[in-house]
């Protein structure tokens, strides 16, 4: 067996450990994107650069599926824009730069004011009402 069959072999078989152990990968991988926060932001940018195309044909393909979730981000961004709701300059934890979070998206201009950190908490724990 040559070295390049054994390599074949080898990403065979962590393909199919992968394939196996799919919390084991994400939890993996969390890990990592927590612990390397830089190298994930310049990687993804990297690849935004390279593959312009595609992050379009994601993000068109996302909206496709998610009709509601866009209706609900544009009514409030034209709500904010003509003043019908004024944006607070910070979240209850004291951070600034609040980004508005729907529990509800067929309520648009009903959202929580959270700062970018507790806005991933909520989403991360899955909870649809924060306690802020």
């Amino acid at each position: 067996m040559d070295s390049i069959e054994k390599v074949r072999k080898h990403q065979e078989s962590a393909r199919n450990w992968g394939l196996k152990n799919p919390n084991k990968v994400r939890a993996y991988r969390r890990k990592y994107r927590s612990e390397n926060p830089d190298k994930v932001r310049k990687s993804r940018e990297k690849y935004k650069l390279e593959n312009p195309d595609k992050v379009r044909q994601c993000y068109s393909k996302w909206s496709l599926a998610n009709p509601d979730k866009i209706k609900a981000y544009r009514r409030l961004n034209d709500a904010l824009r003509y003043g019908k709701i004024i944006r607070p300059d910070t979240c209850s934890c004291g951070a600034s730069n609040p980004e508005g979070h729907h529990s509800d998206y067929s309520k648009p201009l009903m959202v929580s004011w959270l700062c970018r950190k507790c806005h991933k908490k909520i989403h991360k724990s899955g909870a649809d009402n924060p306690d802020y």
